[in-house]
């Protein structure tokens, strides 16, 4: 078959237009891995300000707990002195 002038035209319109839709296509598939990912990550950060906050929240009990044991010492130690006299 001989290729007409309005053929050839017609023939790299479609080769082009296949082209941006396979580059639609790869972009839409990008822009959705992008996307879960940042979910991930979202998740991930959201994760890991919990475990700041419960840690902080231990700490703190923790710290309480050292604080009121320190102070029962140096009252006992006190009184042991207060003893021996």
């Amino acid at each position: 078959m001989i290729e007409t002038h309005a053929e050839h035209p017609l023939e790299a319109l479609e080769q082009r237009t296949a082209t941006l839709l396979d580059g639609l296509r790869e972009g839409r598939r990008r822009e959705r891995q992008l996307s879960s990912e940042h979910q991930r990550m979202a998740d991930e950060r959201q994760r890991l300000m919990e475990e700041c906050e419960r840690l902080a929240s231990e700490r703190e009990r923790l710290s309480a707990e050292l604080n009121a044991e320190l102070t029962a010492a140096r009252e006992r130690q006190r009184e042991l002195e207060s003893q021996l006299g």
